[in-house]
C-alpha cells in the first residue's frame, strides 16, 4: 500500500468505501482496522477479537475498493493489510493511514428552559471546535439537512474550544411528536447527521393568566400550568424589588420559602401580606428562573384594630384596612365559640340607605361596610373573606381575633316597680354598658326628646359593673305612673327608647270599706274588735301579691321601734296579702283601745319595702 497516507473520518454507523493504491495490490487482498497501538493479527484471530465493531475484515474488489461500516466510535484506528498469499495470513500494519469513527454520545438526556441560555457539554469522538449542532424534532431528517436550524430551538450553535455549545430556546418541545428534540450534528467536512439518542426537552411555565391570590396565614394550594412541571422541581416567590433573588436562590420564609412541586402543585402559607410576588422556578437541576408575569398577591387584613362598638338597631359603619381590601369582599361578626363558616351572630347587612341586604355584608368601594346589629353581644369576632377577581369567587373565611365588636343593647328588667318618694335601687342588664352611658325615665308615649323629669327621678345615677353586662342606679320618683319606659344612650351614641325596660311607680291614694269608698279616695276605715273587716285599696300599682298591716299607734315608720316587738301584731290584725285590690283584717282589739285610737297603714307593693301611709288610718 503506497501513497501519501491519510486520515479518514467516518460517522460511526455509516458505511465508508475506501479506495486503495500501491504496488502489488490485487483483488482479494484484505484490510481491517484496529485500535491505535494494537498489533495486527492473523485473519482468523481478528474476528474473535474485534468482530464487526471496526468494520470487520473486508476484501478488496476488482477496483481495489473495500467498504467498512464500523459501529463503534473511536479515535485514530490503525490500518492492517493482508496481501494475498502472504505467509501465515498475517496482517501487516500500514503506517500513516488512520480512521476516526465519529459520534456524539451525550449528554443523552438534557433539559432547557425557554429564554434561558443553555450551554451543554457535548461528549463523543471527533468533536472539534467549529463543528455545528442544532436541535430538531425526532425523525425530522429534512430539518437536519436544512440550511439553517429551527429558530424556536435556538438555531445553529458552534462548538467552542471547551466542547460546549450554547442555545437560547424560544419555544418548548411540547409540540414535538415525542415531546423532546434530538441532536443534529455536523462534523467538519461531513454531512449533518441525526443522533437520535441525544435528546433535549425544553420546558416552560405558561405565563399567560397565571395570577394567584393568597391570604396571609391561610394554607393555600397553587396549581402551576406549564410543560415539564415535574415532582421534585422547586419554586419560591420573590418580590419584584428583590431583582436577583432568583439568580441567588434566596427564598424568603415569609413567602413560604423553597417549595417542592407535588402533582404540579405548590402548597404554601404566607406569613404576611404583600402587594406582588413573582415566581422563581427550577426545573430539575436547571437554575431558578424568574417569571415576571406569574404573580401572586398576598391579601392581609390589618384593621380595624380598635374594638368596634355598635348599638343594636343603629347601623354602624366599620372601616377595614390592609392589603387587598376591596369592593365586594365579605365581612361578618360571630361569637367567639362559633365557626366563620356558619351564620353571623345577630346582625344583618344594610345598604347605604339603611335597608337590610341579608346577613352577610359586602365591603364598599371605600373599604368599609355598615352593619345593623339585631341582638346584643358583649364580644364578637370578625370573619372576613377576600374577593378574588383573578381566580374567581372568594377566599375562605378567615377569623381575625384582633378585630372585636360589642353590640350594645338593654335586655332588662322587663318590668320593675318603684314607690313615690322612696329612693329606688334599680339595675339594668344588657351588653356594652359603661360609665359613659346615661339614662332616664319617660312616661309611656313620650319621646326621649322630652328630657329627664324630676317627677320620674331625673337622670339615673348609673354604676356599671366591669363586665359591661349590668349597671345599678338610684332614683327617687315623686309622682305615680302606670308605666315609665327607659331612655338610654350608650357612650353618647344618642338616646333611644327601650320600651321593654319599664317601671311602674306605685302610690296608694285611698282605702275604704268598699271599693267605691276607696276610689273617692277615703282615708279611714272603722274596725271592730274580733270582727273581720274587708279593706279595699286604690292607687297606682295595686296588685295581687301586695301586703299590708296596721302599725302601732304613733308609729313613724313600718319598722318596730322597740327591741323584741313584732310589727305585724295579731292584735292589730297581722300582715295580710292583697287579692283583687282588697284584704281582710280581724283585730283582737278595736283601734280605740290603742294609745290614741288611730292605727296608721303600712303597705308594701309586691317586691318593694313597706311604706307608712300615716294619713290612711284605722279607727
Amino acid at each position: 500500500v503506497a501513497g501519501a497516507g491519510g486520515n479518514l473520518r467516518l460517522i460511526a454507523g455509516l458505511s465508508l468505501n475506501v479506495s486503495f493504491a500501491g504496488v502489488g495490490l490485487v483483488a482479494g487482498d484484505r484490510a481491517a482496522w484496529v485500535p491505535a497501538g494494537a498489533p495486527c493479527v492473523r485473519a482468523a484471530e481478528y474476528a474473535v477479537l474485534y468482530g464487526l465493531r471496526y468494520g470487520g475484515v473486508q476484501p478488496l474488489s476488482a477496483e481495489l475498493n473495500a467498504a467498512f461500516a464500523p459501529d463503534r466510535a473511536e479515535e485514530g484506528l490503525a490500518l492492517c493489510y493482508l496481501h494475498t498469499g502472504y505467509p501465515d495470513a498475517l496482517f501487516v500494519g500500514v503506517p500513516g493511514f488512520t480512521l476516526t469513527t465519529l459520534t456524539v454520545s451525550g449528554p443523552a438526556s438534557s433539559i432547557g428552559v425557554v429564554n434561558v441560555d443553555e450551554s451543554l457539554a457535548l461528549r463523543g469522538v471527533g468533536i472539534m471546535p467549529g463543528d455545528t449542532a442544532r436541535w430538531v424534532d425526532a425523525g425530522d431528517e429534512a430539518a437536519c439537512a436544512a440550511p439553517s436550524g429551527i429558530a424556536a430551538y435556538g438555531g445553529d450553535a458552534v462548538v467552542q474550544p471547551s466542547g460546549n455549545a450554547t442555545w437560547r430556546f424560544t419555544a418548548t418541545t411540547a409540540a414535538s411528536p415525542t415531546g423532546y428534540a434530538v441532536l443534529c450534528f455536523t462534523f467538519a467536512g461531513e454531512e449533518p447527521f441525526l443522533f437520535a439518542d441525544v435528546r433535549l426537552a425544553v420546558f416552560e411555565i405558561v405565563e399567560a393568566g397565571q395570577r394567584f391570590e393568597l391570604v396571609a396565614g391561610v394554607p393555600d394550594v397553587i396549581e402551576l400550568v406549564g410543560f415539564g412541571v415535574t415532582d421534585g422541581d422547586e419554586a419560591f416567590w420573590a418580590p419584584p424589588s428583590d431583582g436577583d433573588a432568583c439568580e441567588r436562590a434566596l427564598a424568603d420564609p415569609a413567602f413560604g420559602g423553597v417549595l417542592a412541586v407535588v402533582n404540579s402543585r405548590l402548597q404554601l402559607t404566607l406569613a404576611r401580606g404583600v402587594a406582588e410576588l413573582q415566581l422563581c422556578y427550577q426545573f430539575r437541576d436547571e437554575p431558578f428562573k424568574r417569571y415576571p408575569t406569574v404573580t401572586a398577591t398576598g391579601y392581609e387584613l390589618l384593621g380595624p384594630t380598635n374594638a368596634t362598638f355598635a348599638v343594636v338597631g343603629v347601623a354602624e359603619t366599620v372601616a377595614f384596612t390592609g392589603l387587598g381590601v376591596k369592593r365586594g369582599d365579605g365581612a361578618k361578626w360571630v361569637r367567639p365559640e362559633r365557626s366563620c363558616e356558619g351564620a353571623p351572630s345577630g346582625h344583618a347587612g344594610v345598604d347605604e340607605n339603611g335597608a337590610e341586604t341579608g346577613a352577610l355584608q359586602t365591603v364598599t368601594e371605600r373599604g368599609d361596610a355598615p352593619f345593623l346589629f339585631t341582638s346584643g353581644s358583649q364580644a364578637l369576632v370578625l370573619c372576613y373573606r377576600f374577593k378574588r377577581p383573578a381566580r374567581g369567587g372568594f377566599s375562605a373565611w378567615v377569623r381575625y381575633a384582633f378585630a372585636t365588636a360589642t353590640a350594645a343593647d338593654l335586655t332588662g328588667p322587663t318590668r320593675s316597680k318603684a314607690v313615690v318618694n322612696v329612693r329606688e335601687d334599680g339595675a339594668v342588664a344588657g351588653f356594652g354598658i359603661s360609665a359613659l352611658d346615661e339614662g332616664f325615665w319617660v312616661q309611656r308615649g313620650q319621646p326621649c326628646s322630652s328630657g329627664a323629669s324630676s317627677r320620674w327621678g331625673g337622670p339615673l345615677e348609673l354604676a356599671p359593673a366591669p363586665s359591661g353586662l349590668v349597671a345599678t342606679f338610684r332614683y327617687t320618683p315623686t309622682s305615680a305612673a302606670e308605666t315609665l319606659q327607659l331612655c338610654y344612650s350608650f357612650r353618647g351614641r344618642g338616646l333611644r327608647l327601650y320600651p321593654a325596660v319599664a317601671v311602674t311607680v306605685c302610690e296608694l291614694v285611698g282605702i275604704g270599706a268598699t271599693a267605691g269608698l276607696a276610689a273617692l279616695p277615703s282615708l279611714e276605715v272603722l274596725t271592730v274588735a274580733n270582727v273581720q273587716q274587708r279593706v279595699f285599696f286604690n292607687g297606682t300599682g295595686v296588685a295581687n301579691g301586695d301586703s299590708a298591716f296596721w302599725a302601732a299607734a304613733g308609729s313613724t315608720s313600718c319598722t318596730c321601734p322597740l327591741a323584741g316587738c313584732t310589727p305585724f301584731s295579731a292584735v292589730r290584725g297581722g300582715e295580710r296579702l292583697i287579692v283583687a285590690g282588697s284584704t281582710t283584717f280581724t283585730p283582737l282589739l278595736g283601734a280605740s283601745s290603742a294609745a290614741d285610737g288611730v292605727l296608721p297603714l303600712c303597705y308594701a307593693f309586691s317586691g318593694e319595702p313597706y311604706k307608712l301611709y300615716a294619713a290612711m288610718r284605722a279607727l
